[in-house]
């Protein structure tokens, strides 16, 4: 987190562009400012902000995720608005009993009495020598919990836009975040205050190969897009931006004009979201039949993430594995 205590609104103006964690940091503190309920909860929570909010807002908690999202949870049932900083995807674990059984199912069970506007928010994959345990990316397990929204923003430009739209949203929200997002084109689709969940956001208009992006995924996108640009190749990409509620028709409607489809992601294969993205496309009669090529995907190995960094580099998808998917797909 930033250590910055300068009043904030949305409405401030930034020159240059932020960080993924800086544009995160601003919009939680804008939420705790804007909303009287709002209570942020963490392992370690900034000082600045015990003292500015008071530590009945801002709250440090044992290192105990069970116990975080469970209070979160029993806060949310009586009307508070709980953020909860997991820090790394691979704790959200710890807590799934806390997290699937309870915040997903509590306002299904109770014929909607109960509405849980409750924030869960964690860092994904990156560079930074974690190894196995800390280095994950769930995706499916959260997509897979009917009741729980997930989102993954794609650019920097986007994180902050999507994590207000994830406060204000009455059902619990799963926020996974990647430490390596880049900006948004500046040619892309502009992206509103508050983007609504569920929506895609297309960064680049392509005529020959749709590139969908999942979180870092993104990132990996847009790296390739100037050789393929070089190489003749008009790639067009997407931020799908969530998981759940997932945007298939701007997939779909995408890939019935380019005829080709590949799917970028940081986790493995077997975490199921870009598996999830294919089956969405090909179960569409019209769709699949404009397809000229199987449609692709390029994940991480399926391996625990090694500690050695040579390793580690060779087990993350890279911009030289989504150009060559793109070449494989064009012949």
């Amino acid at each position: 987190m930033s250590t910055s205590t300068e009043p904030v609104s949305a409405e401030t103006p930034y020159a240059v562009p932020m960080s993924v964690q800086s544009s995160i940091d601003v919009v939680l503190r804008e939420q705790l400012l804007r909303d009287p309920k709002a209570i942020l909860m963490g392992c370690h929570p900034l000082e600045d902000w015990v003292d500015e909010f008071g530590p009945h807002r801002v709250r440090t908690c044992a290192i105990s995720e069970p116990a975080m999202v469970g209070m979160a949870v029993g806060a949310a049932v009586r009307g508070w608005h709980p953020i909860v900083d997991l820090v790394r995807s691979s704790f959200a674990f710890v807590a799934a009993d806390q997290i699937i059984n309870q915040a997903a199912k509590l306002r299904y069970i109770s014929g909607g009495q109960y509405h849980l506007q409750l924030t869960l928010r964690a860092s994904t994959r990156t560079e930074l020598g974690l190894a196995a345990q800390h280095e994950q990316t769930p995706f499916g397990v959260f997509m897979q919990s009917p009741g729980l929204k997930v989102v993954v923003p794609g650019t920097t430009d986007d994180s902050g836009a999507l994590l207000r739209a994830s406060f204000d949203d009455p059902n619990p929200v799963i926020f996974f975040e990647s430490p390596q997002l880049a900006p948004g084109p500046a040619d892309a689709d502009p992206v509103g205050d508050d983007p609504a969940i569920g929506t895609a956001r297309r960064l680049r208009a392509g005529t020959q190969v749709t590139v969908v992006g999942i979180g870092a995924g993104v990132t990996l996108a847009l790296g390739a897009l100037d050789r393929l640009t070089a190489e003749g190749i008009d790639a067009e990409v997407i931020d799908l931006r969530s998981l759940v509620p997932l945007d298939a028709d701007a997939v779909r409607e995408s890939v019935r004009r380019t005829g080709r489809l590949l799917v970028v992601e940081e986790g493995p294969a077997g975490s199921a979201a870009a598996a999830e993205v294919i089956a969405r496309v090909c179960a569409d009669q019209e769709t699949f039949c404009r397809l000229r090529a199987p449609a692709a995907r390029v994940t991480a190995a399926a391996v625990p993430m090694p500690f050695n960094p040579g390793l580690e580099r060779a087990a993350l998808p890279d911009t030289d594995a989504v150009l060559a998917a793109v070449r494989g797909l064009l012949g």
